[in-house]
């Protein structure tokens, strides 16, 4: 015997009671069926396009050892909707099984901080990683932040992608190490000239991608550019596309430097069949829309669990 419901469904049942009473289907039965390996939850493919918060620039040195600050590296991209490329033109990949009726932490991560200058502000030079997206066990690595010192950083370690070096750092090689899977790209080193602008998801130095998840086509996950000449604090990455924040300039004439741009927050967005409710927890800003036969669900701030029925 075979029965199903909205939740799962049950394969090869009993066809009599373990009872005494030869083939009468009893409550007993149920239970014992319920934990027996006959029931199975029902799991359902989703789209999810989760990106993670990008880092900070690098703040700017004036004086007599001025120096262009770099960019921050956007946060990791990981995308598996329709045939659109995840971080670093990687394929796109495998839907993501959600088990109906069963919760699953959400958590949109937060842009680095833009480094500091020499006046004091901000309390050092490197900016500062960004953090994870999460959904469930699937993460979004966090942006690298603008490199300013490759032996004493805050802002090492695994990364969606990197940041850039300050002028006249032209080796940073061993400051990030690229995620896996691949979710971006690496940061460019300074030369002696400027700084080198963080990584994008879609190439080191350059644009983002490029998401057409929610019905619309939105670019998101920017590298930070680099500082230049002037005066000019980096600019800060828009909220909820991962960008990376702009290295800050320098002023070769007065000792008084800027401060780099900070990065944008992450966002997590799941598309999944109509039929299906969502239940949000109230740590989460989130929205729902509909396209067609699926429903949107949106995460721009905050951390909580979420399920569907």
């Amino acid at each position: 015997m075979s029965k199903s419901n909205e939740y799962g469904y049950i394969q090869d049942g009993p066809t009599q009671s373990s009872s005494a009473n030869s083939g009468v289907f009893e409550v007993n039965d149920i239970v014992d069926l319920l934990n027996s390996s006959k029931f199975t939850l029902q799991t359902v493919p989703f789209e999810v396009l989760n990106i993670a918060g990008g880092g900070g620039g690098t703040g700017a040195f004036s004086g007599g050892n001025a120096n262009s600050g770099g960019g921050g590296g956007a946060g990791g991209y990981r995308n598996s909707y329709d045939t659109e490329n995840s971080g670093g033109s990687t394929s796109t990949e495998a839907k993501i099984g959600v088990v109906i009726g069963q919760s699953y932490t959400v958590t949109v991560g937060g842009g680095g901080n833009g480094g500091g200058n020499n006046n004091g502000a901000g309390g050092q030079f490197d900016g500062y990683n960004g953090n994870d997206s999460v959904f469930g066990s699937h993460t979004a690595t966090k942006g690298g932040g603008g490199v300013y010192n490759t032996t004493n950083t805050p802002n090492g370690g695994t990364v969606g992608s990197g940041g850039g070096g300050r002028k006249k750092v032209t080796d940073i090689s061993g400051v990030h190490t690229l995620a896996t899977p691949t979710q971006g790209t690496a940061g460019n080193p300074g030369t002696n000239s400027s700084g080198g602008s963080g990584g994008g998801a879609n190439n080191s130095g350059g644009s983002g991608l490029s998401s057409s998840i929610t019905g619309a086509a939105v670019t998101r996950g920017s590298s930070g550019g680099a500082g230049s000449g002037g005066t000019t604090s980096g600019g800060n990455a828009t909220a909820n596309k991962g960008g990376g924040g702009q290295g800050a300039s320098y002023n070769s004439n007065a000792y008084g430097s800027r401060t780099g741009g900070n990065g944008g927050s992450g966002i997590v967005i799941i598309r999944y069949p109509n039929i299906y409710t969502i239940t949000v927890g109230s740590g989460l800003t989130s929205s729902t829309t509909t396209d067609g036969d699926d429903k949107i669900t949106t995460f721009t701030a905050g951390s909580d669990t979420v399920s569907w029925a």
